[in-house]
């Protein structure tokens, strides 16, 4: 993920990078786990104490190969890093809004936590409008790049929550 920045640094205009940026509310920022556990937990459903199915494979089922132990510490990077850092932080966008650019930019990468994320739109309290509102995007723009999308894109039936 780190490499698709590298290209763009030489890009960037130093005036416009804040100073601040909006993580420096938490109180200790390089803790992301419990934010993140938090919204990964609502955006799939789980309650606490389901612990157990936080394995890599929940988030990347390509790595259901792996052992136990491997699975166990990729899906805390993952929540770690993904959820902690990331789709967690709603001091700029919603918890909607973060669903909406969460599935607009797995869509092209043609995996199959689409589905699940589109779940969880609904589970931060979004609609199934807003969740097909990002795929049409997303799919018109993967089209247009010529990306050939290989996973069906869920029906409104199968995003029921």
């Amino acid at each position: 993920m780190l490499n698709a920045f590298y290209p763009l640094e030489p890009e960037v205009n130093r005036a416009h990078v804040p100073e601040h940026t909006p993580r420096e509310n938490m109180k200790n920022p390089l803790d992301y786990t419990e934010r993140g556990l938090k919204q990964f937990r609502t955006i799939w459903g789980l309650s606490e104490g389901n612990d157990y199915f936080l394995r890599a494979y929940d988030i990347a089922p390509e790595l259901r190969n792996c052992s136990l132990v491997l699975q166990l510490m990729l899906g805390q990077l993952g929540i770690y890093i993904n959820y902690g850092a990331y789709v967690s932080d709603v001091s700029v966008l919603s918890a909607v809004e973060t669903s909406q650019i969460v599935i607009a930019s797995l869509l092209p990468l043609d995996v199959p936590q689409v589905k699940g994320h589109m779940i969880g739109l609904q589970r931060n309290g979004g609609t199934k409008e807003q969740a097909f509102y990002a795929v049409d995007i997303a799919e018109t723009i993967a089209r247009a790049m010529g990306i050939n999308l290989t996973y069906p894109i869920p029906s409104a039936d199968e995003i029921e929550v």
